[in-house]
């Protein structure tokens, strides 16, 4: 009887550790994801687009855009992320892209 309290006691601490750092990584690989992926992505995109004037700061300056520079930046390379995966899946899978 004592026994199961002490078990059950240790299962629920060791799945707590377990839950604490699976959250640390998902909020690495997430801030890893925005910061380094979605940003270059978008800032070539965007310098692409805008023959080289948007966004004025370089590739490696995140932390020094402004909030709506960042936010407009990082939509634009999930975007661009997004459509390149989806037509990359659509071209493997084989389907056909006449209407």
């Amino acid at each position: 009887m004592m026994e199961e309290f002490v078990a059950e006691g240790l299962l629920r601490t060791i799945l707590r550790l377990l839950q604490g750092i699976l959250r640390v990584v998902l909020f690495i690989a997430w801030d890893l994801m925005i910061e380094v992926v979605a940003w270059y992505a978008g800032w070539c995109l965007l310098r692409v687009v805008s023959l080289a004037t948007y966004p004025k700061e370089n590739i490696s300056e995140y932390e020094n855009a402004s909030t709506s520079t960042a936010i407009i930046v990082v939509i634009a390379g999930f975007v661009l992320l997004g459509s390149l995966f989806f037509g990359l899946s659509r071209l493997l899978s084989g389907y056909s892209w006449t209407i």
